[in-house]
């Protein structure tokens, strides 16, 4: 099989819109080469994974034109015409399936036409839809910014400038209000990067910006004189404070209540961005050292699965990272049997690409939870390292594992190839290292007080009191309070 385009965008139809396609194609509006149509004929033979022997330029040709000499110029024109059409075709899915974009387009032509009557009634119509929640909270600000600039212009077109201030006045606040939420979302986004990836732009406009402004003045007046958009900006506010004062407990609760008073307001894309957000805040806290959040996390986790919220509809699977994450917190709290029901229920959501793997992973966790070490060992074996936090969550497993086994001359040689891994990678930064590297520290000496029989127990003790961001602090705890049951 050869590579392609085409190939690579059939692989994500439904098979709708295999069918859909094909009807796109064979309209004369779009398409006019019959051709094309054979050739899209032949791959949809290979749908869906696209493995059958025919797949090859040669073959494909052959069949195309029967008895003619293999031409690759002419093969070629054929996929990236079939190519272009593809796109053509997702560009009006998305297009067509977004209500209020269709009816911008339509106003923006009849306000050309000079079709004021029907003008009007589309407007009517439109400024329904900017109000619908299901558009969503946010986008719902960009939108009305854009249908008062359609209106103001519609109205200036015609001389009537007189109508236009209230309109500017509500363009100025839409856009205000839809920048203050991107900002937000931006800097914390950027915050998140910093704190995990080591990723820092050379120039942070944004953080300068939202530095420079008086942002609680500007909440109280948007909370005054425009109420109905203060819950939306207040959230995304208090969810940036909450990642840029990390240490500060009020913007949390102050979001989670927020959002818990208003989630009927937000449509489901947004409701799931939102429990995202929230997650990352406790991440976050939990690892500055305040260990309730791992809790907190878990149980915002459990609401949001209740509450069906666990996968993005237009991506059609659970993302892989919710995966591991959700994962990660139970194992923290030994909520093994939770997280064995959840493997077993919610593995299967996964992409097919990442299933397998996941799967597996999520096994090596149970495994271990349940002290089955060497089916662990097993699983651990056979995860594959696509995502470099699986690479370091199975070696912190595997760590515990050689413990628990007393394995402990296994367990400083991976200690050894695990501090050269943490130190080479360039793509965590300095505080994820050094969260994953202090455990490592502390585990290193858990062996040595359980090698030495307890010597130099209450130094393990004393140093562990006044470290706070520590991977695996809950079982390094609980390891250091079985040495004392065993020596003090």
């Amino acid at each position: 099989m050869f590579r392609s385009k085409i190939i690579d965008i059939m692989r994500t139809f439904t098979p709708s819109e295999v069918k859909e396609f094909r009807e796109f194609i064979r309209s004369p509006y779009h398409n006019r080469n019959g051709n094309v149509i054979k050739l899209y004929e032949l791959l949809r033979r290979g749908f869906p994974d696209f493995t059958a022997g025919f797949l090859t330029k040669e073959k494909l040709f052959s069949k195309l034109y029967p008895g003619k000499k293999f031409n690759d110029t002419v093969i070629r024109i054929l996929l990236s015409d079939l190519s272009k059409l593809a796109e053509e075709y997702l560009s009006f899915m998305n297009i067509s399936g977004n209500e209020y974009v269709m009816k911008r387009h339509l106003l923006k032509e009849l306000q050309i036409r000079r079709i004021d009557n029907l003008f009007n009634i589309v407007l009517k119509e439109t400024e329904k839809i900017v109000e619908n929640k299901e558009l969503g909270k946010e986008y719902g600000f960009y939108y009305r910014h854009d249908l008062e600039s359609i209106k103001n212009n519609f109205y200036l077109a015609r001389n009537k400038q007189e109508l236009t201030g209230e309109i500017i006045a509500r363009k100025g606040e839409s856009i205000i209000c839809y920048a203050l939420i991107d900002l937000f979302i931006i800097s914390e986004s950027i915050l998140s990067s910093k704190n995990a990836y080591n990723i820092e732009p050379k120039v942070n406009l944004t953080d300068e910006l939202l530095g420079r402004t008086d942002l609680e003045g500007l909440l109280d007046y948007i909370k005054e004189y425009l109420p109905g958009s203060y819950p939306t900006v207040a959230l995304f506010y208090y969810l940036y404070r909450t990642i840029k004062d990390i240490k500060d407990e009020f913007y949390l609760s102050a979001a989670r209540e927020l959002f818990r008073n208003n989630i009927n307001e937000f449509n489901l894309n947004e409701k799931i961005l939102i429990y995202a957000k929230i997650e990352n805040c406790c991440k976050e806290k939990s690892r500055s050292g305040n260990d309730k959040f791992v809790k907190e996390l878990f149980e915002i986790y459990k609401e949001r699965i209740s509450l069906d919220l666990i996968v993005l509809p237009r991506r059609k699977y659970l993302n892989i990272w919710d995966y591991r994450d959700i994962l990660v917190t139970a194992l923290e709290l030994k909520e093994i049997g939770w997280a064995e029901n959840f493997v077993n229920k919610f593995s299967g959501l996964l992409d097919p690409i990442h299933m397998e793997n996941a799967l597996t992973y999520g096994r090596a966790i149970v495994n271990f939870g349940n002290g089955r070490y060497e089916e662990a060992i097993r699983d651990i074996s056979t995860v594959k390292y696509d995502y470099f936090l699986f690479k370091i969550d199975m070696k912190n497993l595997l760590l515990k594992i050689y413990y628990e086994l007393g394995y402990f001359s296994e367990a400083m040689d991976t200690v050894d190839s695990y501090r050269h891994f943490l130190a080479k990678n360039r793509s965590v930064s300095g505080s994820f290292k050094k969260y994953n590297m202090d455990f490592v520290k502390f585990y290193v000496e858990l062996i040595r007080v359980k090698e030495n029989k307890g010597q130099n127990l209450d130094e393990l003790v004393l140093g562990f009191g006044r470290s706070d961001q520590i991977r695996n602090k809950g079982w390094i705890a609980g390891k250091i309070d079985e040495l004392r049951s065993e020596y003090d």
